[in-house]
This record gives structure tokens, sequence and C-alpha cells, in this order.
């Protein structure tokens, strides 16, 4: 169809750059802004709920700010005083562990190397074999300390865990006042438009965020539930980085597993089997039952568009990143098309 370039059209690709300046701006200030986009993130997911408790307890909006507050004071001090101590020590425990996990993995890379040395294979094949194990090797102590370091760096980030429930109280609060704020940016001609977009917007975000902290609560308490089970050490730890794990798509469960077996592996074979059985039942238990259920429809992106943005996410923002790719991508899959439309209109 013709394309009519016309003020209308105009506006719409000023808007665009003006968006693509803004994520830009981000990216600049991702250091001192993290906090502001938890603090949003946070308004975000528990504005739904400050709106049921206003209308189901006939409560001012203030009222309803402060005893969700007050709940999550609760789930904190009781964090504070039980999870973080028993986390502390299993982080302690874990890296006093690292020397002998390291001996322990060079030892079985060894003994796979030595058994492949008794095997009758062309040089050929055997320099492929012997270079794959050692690769293999790196590849496990590796992904052991950049692990460690991921779950350091979360730590690390405590500043922006307490500025966020902080801003995100302000934001709540005046959050219909905001909202009306910034439609009188947009000009009048297109302001019910804009409305649209976002309930589009807010369609999609709030299905996926409330679909996936669904799924990540199931997975990492059924995690700690089978570990208990099975009598593995660091359950709580582990517990929670197979949650963790669960919102990033695809790569997610697999970087969530990975750290369990290998601890599993390194206890007994035997363990290592239960651990890959618990891990099987819980991925399809949650593939076959929980995702179609409690997610229902995707956000539209293709597999390979999800991985490009997770790639992208990680590589800018790291782990946040990958967190925040898919819905970002999402967000803009939706802007795209409208526009889009309405070039083509």
């Amino acid at each position: 169809m013709k394309i009519n370039f016309n003020s209308r059209v105009l506006k719409f690709v000023l808007a665009g750059l003006i968006f693509l300046l803004g994520l830009y701006f981000l990216f600049l200030v991702r250091g001192i802004f993290l906090p502001f986009i938890f603090a949003v993130i946070l308004a975000y997911i528990l504005n739904p709920i400050v709106v049921i408790i206003e209308q189901y307890l006939n409560v001012s909006r203030l009222i309803a700010i402060l005893m969700i507050y007050a709940a999550g004071l609760i789930l904190v001090l009781l964090l504070f005083f039980y999870g973080i101590p028993l986390i502390t020590q299993e982080l302690n425990t874990l890296a006093d562990m690292i020397p002998v996990l390291m001996v322990e993995i060079q030892g079985y890379a060894q003994k796979l190397y030595n058994n492949f040395q008794g095997i009758a294979v062309s040089d050929g094949i055997r320099q492929v074999i012997d270079e794959g194990i050692r690769n293999v090797e790196e590849i496990i102590i590796r992904g052991i300390r950049q692990l460690i370091n991921a779950i350091l760096s979360i730590f690390s980030g405590i500043l922006s865990i307490v500025l966020a429930p902080i801003m995100a109280f302000y934001l709540l609060k005046d959050w219909q006042v905001l909202g009306e704020k910034i439609q009188l940016i947009f000009p009048v001609q297109i302001r019910e438009e804009v409305i649209s977009l976002w309930s589009e917007i807010d369609r999609v975000l709030l299905g996926f965020i409330k679909g996936h902290l669904i799924v990540a609560a199931f997975v990492g308490i059924m995690t700690a539930l089978g570990l208990t089970l099975i009598g593995m050490d660091y359950v709580l730890l582990l517990s929670i980085i197979a949650g963790i794990g669960e919102i990033i798509p695809y790569f997610g469960p697999i970087i969530g597993s990975i750290p369990t077996l290998i601890l599993a592996l390194l206890k007994s074979k035997l363990t290592a089997l239960y651990v890959l059985i618990l891990i099987i039942i819980i991925q399809q238990i949650e593939n076959n039952v929980l995702s179609p259920t409690i997610l229902g429809e995707s956000v539209g992106l293709h597999p390979i568009v999800v991985i490009f943005a997770l790639l992208a996410g990680g590589k800018i923002f790291g782990l946040v990143g990958m967190l925040l790719a898919v819905p970002t991508a999402a967000v803009l899959r939706i802007i795209f098309i409208y526009v889009f439309s309405k070039l083509t209109a």
C-alpha cells in the first residue's frame, strides 16, 4: 500500500525517535538508574493489588499501600532473621568447598580422559576427544566461578534493593496523578490512541509478569522439597537459583539446573540420578501443565527474537538485562506493529 507522509506520520516517526533516544539515555545512565527501574517495576506489579484492596476493603489508596508494605516488611524481617543467615552460611560453605570441588571435577575429567585413552581410535578422533574433554573441564570450572560472581553481584546491589521500595511507595501513592500527567504530554488528537496502545502493552506485561512469577515460585518450592527429600546440601540457595532461572526463557532452566547437577554428581552418581529425575519431573509439569494454563498466550515473539533479546540484554545489563529482555522486546513489538500500521494506513 502507498505510504502517506503527512504531518501525522511525521509525529509518529518523531515519537519513535524520541523513544529510541530515551532508551539510549537509559543505557548511558544504567548504573545509577537501576534503583528507579526496580521501583517502576515494583510499583507496576503492586498497583493491581492496591486497587483490589481499595475496592474490597473500601479503604483509601494510602491505607491499601501501607497494608501491602506492612505485609512486605514482615516477610523481609522473616527473611532477614531466618533466610539470609542460612543463605550466607550456604554461600560461605560453598566458597570453602570450591577448591575441593575443583579437584574433584579435574579428577572426573582425568578419569574420563584415561578411559578414552584405552579405546582404540584413530589419532585424529583421539585428538578431537582430548580437546573436547579439556574444553568441558574448563567450561565447568569457569561456570562455577561465574555463578559465584553472579550471586555476589546480586547481593552487591543491596542499595538498589533498599531504594526501590521507597521510590515505589511514592509512585504508587501518586499513580493515578502521574498517569494523568503522562497523558497530557501527548497531543489531544492521538491521546486516545496512546491510551489504547498502553492498554495492550499493560495486558501483555501483566500477563507475562504474573505468570512467570507463579511458575518461578512453583519451580523453586518443588525444587526445595525434592532436594530436601534427596538429602542435598545448599537446598535454599539451589532452589532460589532454579526459581530465578525459570524467569529467563530457554536458557534459564538449563542455567538453574547445572549447579544442582554438578553438586549432586560430586556427592554421588545415585544422588545425581535422583536430582536429574527430579528436574525432569518438575520441567514436565511446568512445560505441559503450568505454562500453558497460567501463561496462556505467549508474548508473540519468535524464538529467534527471544534468543537475540536475551543475548543483547545480557550483554548490556547482565543478569538484570536477561530478566527484562523478553518483556522489553514484547513492548517494542507492540509499538512497532502500531507505528507500522499507521505508516501504511
